[in-house]
């Protein structure tokens, strides 16, 4: 009798964490649909705005024709901003393979790198690392 009773309880709190699971799918699918209805901008409106005021902060102290660094820079979206500000030779490391594949395809430069024990062969203008 007491076996039959736990199973009941556990097949209970499955039951429960399927139908959370399947609620939060739900709410997910509803999130991505907002995100693309505000023009799909990756991370939404506040990682936009972020990147518009770091572009803003970066191209008032720094050149826009010395190569600039981001470390951390995953996908690149900042990049997408600071080229429409004039920045033109941008680079980008991320301990991401899949960050960098996806950096490289939107035409940025970049290479996989864990930034311990960090020295470059190139030297950059400006260095930022805004989500690291």
């Amino acid at each position: 009798m007491t076996e039959n009773i736990e199973m009941s309880i556990g097949l209970n709190k499955l039951a429960e964490y399927t139908k959370s699971q399947h609620d939060l799918g739900k709410r997910l699918v509803v999130a991505n649909k907002r995100t693309q209805k505000r023009g799909n901008y990756h991370g939404g409106p506040g990682l936009q705005k972020r990147h518009s005021l770091i572009t803003q902060w970066v191209s008032k102290h720094c050149k826009k024709n010395e190569p600039l660094l981001e470390v951390g820079c995953c996908e690149g979206y900042l990049f997408d901003h600071l080229r429409d500000a004039g920045f033109k030779d941008l680079y980008g490391i991320d301990i991401s393979p899949d960050a960098i594949q996806k950096l490289k395809k939107r035409g940025y430069k970049g290479e996989v790198f864990d930034i311990h024990g960090l020295s470059f062969s190139q030297k950059y203008g400006t260095m930022i690392s805004s989500h690291s």
